[in-house]
């Protein structure tokens, strides 16, 4: 019996289980707000276990724009948000965007639209 944590069930009522973290396989929400955007959007990410996530914006024609998160990130929701910038710092054009979560062995995709 290793030690047993709280992990978040990542849905709308927020409930909790009580589980050992160790036999629990990874669970991630992705969100986008607003969205179409016109200079930020806020993107939230929920895990209902710590992973190793990374969480990467890419063109429409699948080239890495920017990292937006590369860690260890721990159990619950986080936010960041994404200026329009690419890695140099330069506006992107406006178009269709993929915000791109990958945590532990699972992957999950938003579309974001930037409106100049």
């Amino acid at each position: 019996n290793g030690p047993v944590s709280v992990a978040g069930v990542l849905n709308e009522d927020q409930a909790f289980t009580l589980a050992s973290e160790g036999n629990l396989p990874v669970q991630a929400t992705l969100a986008l707000a607003p969205n179409p955007f016109n200079s930020r959007v806020q993107v939230k990410y929920g895990l209902n276990i710590s992973a190793d996530t990374q969480l990467r914006v890419y063109d429409i024609s699948g080239r890495l724009v920017r990292t937006l998160v590369n860690e260890y990130a721990g159990t619950g929701w986080h936010a960041v948000s994404w200026d329009g910038r690419d890695v140099h710092g330069r506006d992107v054009a406006s178009g269709l965007y993929i915000i791109h979560l990958v945590a532990g062995d699972v992957v999950r995709m938003q579309r974001a639209i930037l409106v100049r």
